[in-house]
Formats: structure tokens, C-alpha cells, sequence
């Protein structure tokens, strides 16, 4: 059975502000996972641990040839996604995006 389709339109703040909690998310998430330590207090193994405990020089260098690459290229992304709001919001508030100072990684 075909259901109908039915258009929604969620806000612009309300979708900004979602986008802006998936990436504080994101965050904690990476700080987790890079520091072992999670949101409970609980600790586990954490990537700089990793590197650590590695005993093997290669294996060292490659975890951080690996990992630290991805991790800054997200971090510039999420950086990306917050001007580009704040740039939205200052535009919907008869503010000049230009004149932010947010500073463009590219």
C-alpha cells in the first residue's frame, strides 16, 4: 500500500540548530575516541593511548599518518559548517555575512 507523500518544512533556525547538535556530537565523539575518556567518566582506550602503548616505530608513525589526517580534515569541516551557519543566521538578521570573521580553510 503507497502511502502519500506529504512535503514538511522544518525552519531554518530549527534546522540550523539541528545540524549544529550533530556536530557538537560529532565532537564529543572524535574527543572520545581520541582521548579515551567518555561522557560517563568511564576510560577506554583512547588513540593516543594507542600510539603509546605501540612499540613499534613504523606502527607508530602509520597509526598517526592514519588517523591524525582524517581527524583534522572533520575538524576543518565542522569548522566549515559553523561559519556557514553563523553567516545564515547574521544574513537573517540584516547583518553583512561579509563582515564575520570567519576565516575560510581554504
Amino acid at each position: 500500500m503507497a502511502y502519500p507523500q506529504v512535503a514538511t518544512t522544518i525552519p531554518d533556525t530549527t534546522s540550523i540548530n539541528s545540524i549544529l547538535q550533530s556536530e557538537a556530537g560529532i565532537l564529543d565523539c572524535m574527543a572520545q575516541f581520541f582521548s579515551g575518556t567518555t561522557i560517563s567518566g568511564n576510560f577506554e582506550e583512547g588513540v593516543v593511548d594507542m600510539i603509546k602503548n605501540e612499540t613499534d616505530l613504523a606502527n607508530r608513525v602509520a597509526l598517526l599518518n592514519t588517523i591524525l589526517p582524517a581527524y583534522s580534515n572533520k575538524e576543518c569541516a565542522i569548522a566549515e559548517v559553523l561559519c556557514a551557519s553563523a553567516r545564515k543566521l547574521a544574513a537573517d538578521n540584516n547583518i553583512n555575512p561579509c563582515s564575520l570573521k570567519c576565516s575560510d580553510s581554504k
